[in-house]
């Protein structure tokens, strides 16, 4: 009879060893999912193209997180600018509310180049990014720059076509515009996931 509740006592200390345990695992997966969630709200807003024309305008006026894109959508030719900011941010700065966008369409062709510093150079004029061969119809182009929290930078350039000579043809226009820079093309699943995701990838540091 002893041995039996010896035994008994064990089990339950062990139950409730492994209760706490599992709460304790919960609770901090909760707070993992609520930080990063937190971390990555981001409201989105169109922005005027002349409001930063660089990238050293950008980092100097918003605080760290935040999404920069420049746009050309599958319709229309027009060149739009958003700004991804935290919902608290008190950025004073000219900006209408925006959706969302596709950022591409499953069918068609997918390019694109993440950029790379060579010798600290970090100089990079948005006005000189040629979207000019992007037709109005069946085509888009996108300039992505993710800031995370612990300021580092990714800057990312994305293509979709629907076929490879006419993603390659808006690829080659754009390019020119990053000469100073290590230009590393990728057409890989994840890298376009982690574009239209808008997910920072470390191994894309722009300072590495």
């Amino acid at each position: 009879m002893i041995s039996d509740y010896i035994t008994l006592q064990i089990i339950a200390s062990f139950l409730i060893s492994y209760v706490v345990f599992a709460w304790l695992i919960i609770r901090l997966y909760k707070n993992f999912l609520h930080s990063v969630n937190r971390e990555n709200k981001l409201k989105i807003f169109k922005i005027d193209k002349n409001i930063f024309p660089s990238l050293d305008s950008l980092l100097s006026q918003i605080k760290p997180p935040f999404i920069f894109e420049i746009a050309v959508h599958q319709i229309g030719r027009e060149v739009n600018y958003y700004i991804h900011l935290p919902g608290k941010s008190n950025l004073n700065l000219r900006r209408v509310p925006a959706r969302d966008f596709d950022l591409y369409y499953s069918s068609g062709t997918h390019v694109g180049f993440y950029i790379k510093t060579r010798d600290g150079e970090n100089k990079i004029d948005f006005r000189n990014i040629d979207f000019s061969k992007v037709n109005e119809i069946g085509e888009s182009s996108l300039f992505q720059i993710i800031v995370n929290k612990d300021k580092k930078i990714s800057a990312r350039v994305f293509v979709s076509a629907p076929t490879p000579y006419q993603a390659n043809e808006i690829i080659y226009s754009i390019k020119p515009a990053f000469k100073d820079f290590k230009v590393v093309e990728s057409d890989n699943a994840d890298f376009i996931n982690s574009i239209n995701a808008r997910r920072f990838n470390h191994k894309e540091s722009l300072f590495n």
